[in-house]
Order: structure tokens, then C-alpha cells, then sequence
């Protein structure tokens, strides 16, 4: 697997993950390349970690790190209105005075709710997972330089106050 994720690192693979992902695209693309991102760095890879490292030493790091922050931040705000809308709906539903139809939309993506208060977040969790899976291999394998210099510095000021 490593000598993949090397090969790829050489490729410039890190670096479209960067540009996709700090140039404000569709969720979807971002998702998909925090994915390809996580899939470089499994395992811990030191090298595509230096890679990644390198990048950011260039003056690629704060478009990416606000981004991924900026996502996150996002995401948890969307999970959070779902619930309580969730629990609004649920609780109007226990007192008789919302009448839906079963079919309603109460989804962002299309697909039809089998009742008024299944309201999914699947999506995001699954986004959120991906992107604290990318931060936590950045840092796998104790890489201090990834750590100290960037990690910590630009995620944790805002990520704190919605947590």
C-alpha cells in the first residue's frame, strides 16, 4: 500500500488534494478528495505526511486549513439544525397538530422522508468523519512538524467553540 500512496505523492496527488480542497468547490468534490487525501496518508505514511508538510511550508497551508475548518464548522452546524428540527418535529407529531403527508421532503438530497420527522444527516457525519480522519493523519505517527506548525494553529481556534 505504501508504495502506492509514494507513487501517488510523487504524481502531485497532495497537491490537487490541496487545490480541490482549498478553492471553495462543490461538498461533493471536497468530499471526494479528503477521501483520496485519507486514503494517501492510511497507515501514517511519513512520506506523503513530508509531502503534505512541504505544501504547507509553501504558502499552501491557510486556504486549506480555513477551508477544512470552514467545513467542519459548517457541518456541525447542519447536523445540529437537523436534530432540532428533528426533535421540533417529533414533538409537534406527540401533540397531534402536524399532519404531513408520509411522502414529504424533508431532505437536501432529494430522497423522500418514509416519515415527517426522518430527517437523514448521514451525509454529513459521513463528511465530518472524513474530514477528522484527514486531521488525525496529518498527525499520526507523532509528525511534530504537521502538529505544532500548522494542525493545531489553525483548526483549534474555531473548532473548540462548536464543540
Amino acid at each position: 500500500m505504501k508504495t502506492i500512496q509514494n507513487c501517488l505523492g510523487e504524481c502531485d496527488v497532495v497537491e490537487l488534494v490541496l487545490r480541490l480542497v482549498s478553492t471553495k468547490f462543490s461538498r461533493n468534490l471536497v468530499s471526494n478528495a479528503v477521501s483520496l487525501g485519507v486514503a494517501i496518508l492510511e497507515g501514517g505514511n511519513k512520506h506523503i505526511q513530508d509531502i503534505f508538510y512541504q505544501n504547507f511550508t509553501q504558502g499552501n497551508e491557510k486556504a486549506f486549513f480555513r477551508e477544512v475548518r470552514d467545513f467542519m464548522v459548517m457541518t456541525a452546524l447542519e447536523l445540529k439544525s437537523k436534530r432540532k428540527l428533528r426533535k421540533k418535529l417529533e414533538k409537534t407529531s406527540q401533540m397531534g397538530s402536524l399532519h404531513l403527508p408520509s411522502t414529504y421532503d424533508l431532505t437536501q438530497g432529494g430522497r423522500k422522508a418514509d416519515s415527517y420527522y426522518e430527517i437523514s444527516d448521514e451525509k454529513e457525519i459521513k463528511f465530518m468523519t472524513k474530514l477528522l480522519r484527514l486531521s488525525q493523519l496529518f498527525c499520526e505517527g507523532h509528525h511534530n512538524e504537521l502538529q505544532v506548525n500548522f494542525f493545531f494553529s489553525f483548526l483549534s481556534s474555531k473548532i473548540k467553540s462548536i464543540i
